[in-house]
């Protein structure tokens, strides 16, 4: 539990500090680009964690965010 509470935090904090640069609209750096990819993927996979049952899927959905979380720190 304290985990998921820390990758919370962690993402909560990451987006505050880079959301003035991800949210220029003028900026056409690949490296913002990714970042923001890589933010909605995540997002997207903590949405549908939400509401999946299949503990397969909830494994592979634990997977591909630890993944996102290591492309993003990256």
């Amino acid at each position: 539990m304290q985990s998921i509470v820390t990758l919370q935090n962690f993402l909560s904090l990451r987006r505050l500090k880079s959301s003035k640069a991800l949210n220029s609209e003028n900026n056409t750096d690949p490296i913002i680009i990714e970042l923001n990819d890589v933010l909605a993927k995540i997002q997207n996979s903590r949405s549908l964690f939400d509401f999946e049952t299949d503990y397969d899927m909830i494994d592979s959905l634990i997977f591909e965010e630890q993944a996102l979380l290591s492309r993003y720190s990256h």
